[in-house]
């Protein structure tokens, strides 16, 4: 499929599909991570440790990675610390499912981080 020169492929629909798939695995981590810590913690405070772990990444995530976040940082530093997010997720992956679930978790996110970078360009 060729582009035309002057079109940007991701605009429209196609920005949409990659904040919807990149939502996904936001939801994704929360979990994954939420479950670790449910599956780690002692009977008595599985429920605490798993909502807690996922409150607090998801308050990392919105402190420094969420494009409108008062604090936000710049890359490469937010591609880091998404990256050591979705790279923690992936290892509860692995806990779970086995190490092709992860590796396959951990691809998908950063094709998809490097997606949404290019769609900041404008690219």
């Amino acid at each position: 499929m060729a582009l035309d020169p002057g079109s940007a492929p991701f605009t429209g629909g196609r920005r949409t599909a990659l904040a919807v798939v990149r939502l996904g695995l936001e939801l994704a981590a929360l979990a994954l991570l939420g479950a670790w810590a449910y599956d780690a913690s002692s009977a008595s405070a599985r429920w605490f440790a798993a909502f807690g772990v996922a409150a607090a990444v998801a308050t990392a995530w919105t402190t420094f990675v969420a494009p409108r976040s008062r604090l936000g940082l710049a890359d490469p530093w937010r591609l880091l610390v998404e990256l050591v997010i979705f790279g923690l997720a992936a290892a509860s992956l692995v806990r779970f499912m086995g190490s092709s679930a992860g590796w396959l978790f951990l691809g998908f996110a950063a094709v998809v981080a490097l997606l949404v970078r290019l769609a900041r360009l404008g690219v």
